[in-house]
């Protein structure tokens, strides 16, 4: 019984409300876009991207360079794969860098272990004219690191 009178009260709810037209009763003011103009800022950058991978090694001392972002464009960071090539007892410690300022701090601590990092929301990136690095934090060990990402045009 009490099926039924909620049933009928969603009925008489479905007569009683009406839906609205669909059609715009005004163009689009000055700071509305339309959605032919969303879609298209949304998709114009997907062809503008220009992919990057790289394996550098690095032996300690002096940090290895990876990439320099050329001017009017911006380095996004999706994976990185790291690997310890020494001593598999030594903790390997190991430092991106952007210029000099800190970017990713990590370590591999298995010779046989092969570590994979993967930033899936876009939002690590290296700007214009900076350059990517990496330092191993101790002399006596290599450091073996894929990179991968991409480039895109900025505004």
């Amino acid at each position: 019984m009490i099926g039924v009178f909620v049933l009928v009260g969603f009925l008489a709810l479905a007569l009683i409300a009406g839906a609205g037209s669909l059609e715009p009763s005004a163009p689009p003011d000055s700071t509305m876009k339309t959605l032919d103009q969303v879609y298209n800022a949304a998709t114009s950058s997907v062809s503008e991207r220009e992919g990057y991978c790289t394996t550098v090694i690095e032996s300690g001392g002096s940090p290895t360079d990876i990439l320099t972002v050329p001017s009017g464009k911006r380095f996004v960071l999706l994976r990185l794969y790291v690997k310890n090539l020494a001593d598999p007892a030594h903790d390997d410690g190991w430092q991106l860098k952007v210029d000099t300022s800190l970017f990713i701090d990590g370590v591999i601590v298995d010779i046989t272990e092969e570590r994979q990092f993967d930033f899936p929301d876009r939002c690590v990136a290296v700007n214009s004219g900076k350059t990517l690095k990496l330092y191993t934090k101790d002399d006596d060990y290599d450091i073996l690191m894929t990179v991968i990402g991409y480039y895109y045009d900025t505004p």
